[in-house]
Order: structure tokens, then C-alpha cells, then sequence
């Protein structure tokens, strides 16, 4: 069984953690950019990382383009968690005019990648202010913000970790 991660062309994120997660699998992790290379093989494996091509292939995918779409916009992505696990879930608002914010909040446009674009608002002035700066005035959300020394993200391929990383 040979796993593939097809990756988006054009861009340098998740390099990293491709590169450790092949480290880390106890299967074949090949790293592909086209399927070109790709053995058509029902039995091995295709994981997409930030692409949703279509893929004329005979092999099991394992996350589909629909799902890709959903958690690339971070906003829709938190209210969909929200709505399902509000329990684990930071709480988010969706519109600065929302009563119930209680401050400090972080705030960040719908797509964002690598802490670009994250603004810590300790009250309103700072929300209004800092909302300016975003690409996009109208998609963005408003997370609780979470006081904490470390985080960490963990990385399973079969059900089994492979990876821990510290962001």
C-alpha cells in the first residue's frame, strides 16, 4: 500500500509537515504534486492537502474536495464546530456587532494560514480598529481567546499517530 498526499502546486504550506509525517508513517508516504506518477492501484491511498482537483483515478481518497473547500474557509469551519461541538469548540461571533463578545478576542479574516492576519482586541475600540486592517471588512470571525503557553497539532494517517508537532 503505498499512501499519496497530493499537495496545491503553487504554495509552500504544509511542506513541513508532509515531510515529518513521511518521516513518522510506518507506510509508504509518496508526496505528489500531479498524478502523473500515481499507481492506479485500488489498494493504495490518496490524502489531498489544500486541493480539490478532480481525480480520474481508481484509488481511495480519503478526504474529499467538498471537505477541503469547508475547513479552508475558516469562518464557515467554526460555526459548522460551533453548531456540532460547542463544548470543545473556542467560542466565535460572527459579526463585530454581536452584544455577547466578552474581551480579549482574536480576530481573523475567513482564509488565513501561518498567523497572518491575527489581531489580538482587548475591547471594541481595538476590534473596530484592527476589523480595518483585514483584506476583507465583510468575512471574518471573532474567536475567544485562549491564554496558553504551547499548542500542539497531531497528525494520524490510518488511525494511528504519526506525528505531534508544536506550533
Amino acid at each position: 500500500i503505498i499512501i499519496y498526499v497530493l499537495k496545491k502546486k503553487k504554495t509552500g504550506l504544509g511542506n513541513t509537515t508532509c515531510r515529518e509525517t513521511q518521516k513518522h508513517c510506518p507506510n509508504k508516504i509518496s508526496i505528489i504534486k500531479s498524478l502523473t506518477n500515481i499507481q492506479n492501484d485500488p489498494k493504495n491511498i490518496l490524502l489531498r492537502w489544500g486541493t480539490t482537483q478532480k481525480l480520474p483515478i481508481n484509488i481511495k481518497v480519503l478526504n474529499t474536495a467538498e471537505n477541503i473547500s469547508l475547513t479552508s474557509n475558516k469562518t464557515k469551519f467554526r460555526n459548522l464546530c460551533q453548531n456540532t461541538f460547542p463544548e470543545i469548540t473556542p467560542k466565535t461571533w460572527f459579526s463585530i456587532e454581536n452584544p455577547n463578545i466578552t474581551y480579549p478576542v482574536i480576530l481573523r479574516p475567513n482564509y488565513h494560514a501561518q498567523g497572518k492576519h491575527l489581531y489580538l482586541c482587548k475591547n471594541k475600540e481595538e476590534l473596530i480598529q484592527n476589523l480595518q486592517k483585514l483584506p476583507n471588512k465583510t468575512n471574518y470571525y471573532i474567536s475567544q481567546y485562549i491564554n496558553k503557553l504551547r499548542e500542539f497539532r497531531i497528525f494520524f494517517i490510518q488511525g494511528k499517530v504519526v506525528w505531534i508537532a508544536e506550533k
